[in-house]
């Protein structure tokens, strides 16, 4: 056998197909035959998070949970024709008929309850009262969506995620789910925060409203209106507003040559609960709040909650709720002076490890764009008197008038996706027509004759336009891949450069939007005047009319930074080429034929070295 065969056939992914083929569990022997008696497999493979199965998975997944033992042929096929609907194929026009119901609903969704436990009991004994209640609570959601006939989106389907949740719940004194600004009612779970007070009456809800500087003042106040008439703890936040902040007071301090003798960065502090005493004592300034939202008068106290908070005004938010944990003076397992501990908890996504980073002053958790980047909860101590407990994103469960949101508020993974065509659908139901053309730069079609002049773009003319103008295209085909500009659509809306915020229930979505969607507007035209200049064309018949034209790139204006660098390049006297910085118009051409011939080359050529060599020495 040669040496190549011989490495193909020895290498480590082989040896370890052979091994799991070798080890693989069968029934009786007989490979066609499903079973229960399936391995977890390892413990990154446990801790998965898994919001989707398809019918025969959920089966054995059950069966497993039950503790029920069955063996079923696999050739035995029956196929039953029903009425499918994909994932992502529901009626867009469904929306407003079911939103009322779905806020009805959502109340009566749970989470699984951690069942009581002691120290005397055994692991197996623990983890078989685990896996009950948790098919319990399973069978009580299937029964809610068979009586209520409505759509639930998926969620969180391993009870390995479901107990990390339940250990940073029986760890906090203080629990903060983080929600998305855009949309609080999708991410915010009414059970949780009651299932806190089961654990322990003493502890404390906070929702932080996270990015929220995607939202304008007047639908901040809105919010804090709906949530505060709820009796809900809220505060507007934004990790991405305060890294920043972060980032400059960092540059400040290493160029102030603060940074320590190991060249790392500097460390923002967190602030003790004697540091931020002060700054919960901060006078407010009546002039800079919010006078008038959406034409009604404000409360001056909302309009003061409304505002996106700080750093130290977080911790001191924190210290705040958790005063009584701090006064106590009891002692922690170790001996030492307990700690108060924050939890965070929310969907995938939202922000939590980042702001988790916020908090701690530089990055301690990975951050990334794909949903479900973090395991396992993690804690981090901040400063002896408070330390963070951060938990994996959870998918909670909820009814949903269209499974496309989850796509759309980036819950589900955009690169995950089949079929687009309806996720985009529903953006351009949300996003008008100027603004997807202002951001983009593209020409959507217009309305044909005896449609609405107003009406949406469709989702195929959407993606065709915008896959033209990247240039999108299928290899071998030549058509417009309307599924790569699919996910650069749907990630743009994720990440808030198409901006949609979904308004209170007591208030109509366009008119929350409206204000927004035409400073945006109103923005990207003003960046782009100098590229259109104002034309009058006459028709045939003498109408003027007035159009706007592009101009050619050296009619556009330069900004001055950019003149000055033109100016001076074409402003010099003396321009050639020039060898070893000095130009080659001042050699003396004479010294360089008296300069001693070089040695002949092919066809009577002086050597290339004896050239190079007299040419330094003309220059010098």
């Amino acid at each position: 056998m040669s040496h190549r065969k011989l490495a193909q056939q020895s290498g480590l992914g082989r040896a370890l197909r052979r091994d799991r083929g070798l080890n693989r569990r069968q029934v009786n022997g007989d490979p066609y035959l499903h079973s229960t008696e399936m391995d977890d497999g390892p413990n990154w493979m446990k801790m998965q998070s898994i919001t989707d199965r398809g019918d025969l998975e959920e089966f054995l997944n059950v069966a497993q949970l039950a503790d029920k033992e069955f063996t079923a042929e696999r050739r035995n096929i029956t196929v039953i024709m029903g009425d499918h609907r994909n994932m992502l194929e529901s009626n867009l026009d469904d929306e407003a008929l079911t939103h009322e119901l779905v806020i009805r609903s959502k109340d009566e969704l749970s989470v699984p309850r951690r069942p009581a436990w002691s120290r005397t009991m055994t692991r197996e004994e623990l983890d078989k009262m685990e896996r009950d209640a948790f098919l319990e609570w399973r069978r009580s959601l299937a029964s809610i969506q068979d009586t209520e006939k409505i759509h639930m989106t998926p969620f969180e389907r391993n009870i390995e995620v479901w107990r990390q949740l339940w250990r940073v719940v029986d760890r906090s004194h203080v629990l903060v789910q983080i929600v998305d600004a855009r949309n609080p009612e999708l991410f915010r779970c009414p059970d949780l925060e009651r299932y806190v007070l089961e654990v322990g009456a003493s502890k404390k809800n906070l929702l932080l409203v996270n990015k929220s500087d995607l939202l304008t003042p007047e639908q901040r106040y809105a919010w804090a209106e709906y949530l505060d008439s709820k009796g809900i703890e809220f505060v507007f936040w934004s990790a991405t507003e305060a890294q920043l902040l972060i980032d400059a007071e960092l540059e400040a301090l290493e160029q102030a040559g603060e940074a320590d003798q190991h060249h790392d960065r500097p460390t923002v502090v967190a602030p003790s609960a004697a540091d931020t005493a002060a700054v919960t004592q901060t006078p407010i300034d009546p002039d800079t709040l919010l006078k008038e939202a959406f034409g009604k008068p404000t409360n001056p106290d909302l309009a003061y909650r409304s505002r996106i908070v700080s750093r130290n005004e977080l911790f001191a938010m924190f210290h705040e709720l958790g005063s009584d944990v701090l006064t106590s003076g009891a002692l922690g397992p170790d001996g030492r002076k307990q700690q108060l501990v924050v939890g965070l908890v929310g969907y995938p996504n939202v922000g939590k490890s980042s702001t988790t980073n916020v908090l701690c002053g530089k990055k301690r958790v990975a951050v990334a764009a794909t949903p479900g980047k973090t395991k396992h909860f993690q804690t981090i101590i901040l400063s002896p008197d408070l330390m963070i407990c951060d938990c994996p994103g959870l998918v909670f469960p909820s009814f949903a008038a269209l499974r496309e949101d989850l796509v759309c508020n980036g819950i589900l993974p955009i690169d995950q996706l089949r079929e687009a065509i309806s996720p985009t659908q529903l953006v351009c139901q949300r996003i008008p027509r100027l603004l997807i053309e202002s951001i983009y730069g593209i020409v959507l079609p217009q309305p044909a004759l005896g449609e609405p002049a107003d009406r949406a773009p469709t989702a195929t003319e959407l993606l065709g336009a915008f896959a033209i103008a990247r240039g999108f295209m299928r290899k071998g085909h030549g058509n417009a891949d309307e599924m790569r500009a699919a996910r650069v659509i749907l990630k743009d809306y994720v990440a808030g450069k198409l901006l949609y915020a979904h308004p209170p229930p007591t208030i109509e979505g366009k008119l929350f939007n409206t204000a927004s969607h035409l400073a945006t507007i109103q923005d990207l035209q003003e960046r782009k005047a100098h590229l259109f200049r104002h034309e009058t064309k006459v028709s045939s018949d003498g109408q003027q009319t007035d159009v706007l034209v592009r101009r050619s790139a050296r009619q556009q204006p330069q900004n001055s930074v950019q003149a000055e660098i033109d100016r001076d390049f074409f402003a010099q006297s003396n321009v050639g080429v020039g060898y070893k910085n000095k130009n080659l118009s001042s050699i003396n051409k004479g010294h360089l034929e008296a300069q001693e011939p070089g040695l002949p080359g092919k066809k009577g050529h002086k050597s290339k070295k004896v050239k190079a060599r007299n040419l330094y020495k003309a220059t010098n």
